[in-house]
């Protein structure tokens, strides 16, 4: 009777764990660039953002889960641009960061 009630109560916690388990979401970025990690100065306020090769800025505006910035750091950044808070004003592309590398300095 006690094997029983094991196994059930196994198969049981197996079968929620099953369910509430999270997926990793394959990573699918349409940009890729390379640059620098900084702090930013923007009327609106300062932001960390990664200054590219391309002297473009990338604001962050949403990540992956895990993902770090730190200044001065130098990256390989996989993104995609948030067309919807795109403000011409503005010389920073709002973006999501999708992964990102750290290269050695």
């Amino acid at each position: 009777m006690v094997k029983f009630l094991y196994i059930v109560s196994l198969g049981i916690a197996s079968f929620l764990l099953f369910i509430f388990s999270t997926e990793k979401e394959d990573i699918t970025c349409n940009h890729k660039s390379t640059g620098i990690i900084s702090m930013i100065e923007d009327p609106a306020g300062d932001y960390l953002g990664i200054i590219t090769d391309d002297n473009n800025i990338l604001q962050p505006f949403s990540m992956t889960e895990g993902i770090v910035l730190a200044v001065g750091q130098e990256v390989t950044v996989c993104y995609n641009i948030d067309s919807t808070l795109i403000i011409p004003s503005k010389s920073s592309l709002p973006v999501n960061i999708g992964a990102i590398s750290y290269r050695t300095q």
